[in-house]
Parts: structure tokens; sequence; C-alpha cells
């Protein structure tokens, strides 16, 4: 008795797996993520953050982001050492495809 009632809850997850398996299927979905233009040199980027922040509602004073230069008076960017065996490549971003499964 004990085994009927085992083989028919047994058959009926396996009934339930297979319509699960064969059932309908979503089509993909392709996501397209388009990334704002930042500026390059780096007297325009302070202007961008604030800019930026400026847009921001409700932002509590402290909050906002800002940059932290090593050197404040010299505002540069920090160069690479040429013992870096690294090959450094400039890739556009800009627009970032992803697949949803």
């Amino acid at each position: 008795m004990l085994r009927k009632i085992f083989l028919g809850i047994f058959g009926a997850a396996m009934l339930f797996a297979i319509l699960y398996m064969v059932g309908p299927k979503e089509e993909k979905q392709e996501l397209i993520i388009n990334y704002p233009q930042i500026p390059t040199r780096l007297a325009e980027i302070e202007q961008y953050v604030a800019q930026r922040e400026d847009t921001v509602k409700g932002l509590k004073p402290g909050n906002e982001a800002y940059i932290i230069w090593a050197d404040s008076t010299n505002k540069r960017k920090t160069p690479i050492p040429s013992s870096t065996f690294m090959v450094l490549e400039q890739v556009p971003w800009r627009e970032i495809r992803f697949t949803a499964f």
C-alpha cells in the first residue's frame, strides 16, 4: 500500500517535471545600457561632478560627491610607472550590451 502511494507521488512529480521542461520558453531580451559622456580633461571633471550633484534633490550637506586630489595645487593624473608590464588599451565603453537569460 505504501509502495503504491510512493510510486503515485513519484510518477506525478516526474510528470510535472517533464511538463515544466517542455513548457513555454521566454524569449531572450537584449538589454542596452548607455553610459553618459564623461569629460576626459581633468579641469572639466570637477565641474562635471558638481553639475551632476546639483541635479540631485534632497542631498544632505556633506554627502555630495567630490574629488580628493593628491596634490591640490597641481591637479594631474598619476603617472603609470614604466616598470608596469601591463598593456593599457583604450576601449570605447559608451554602450554595453547584456543578454538576459
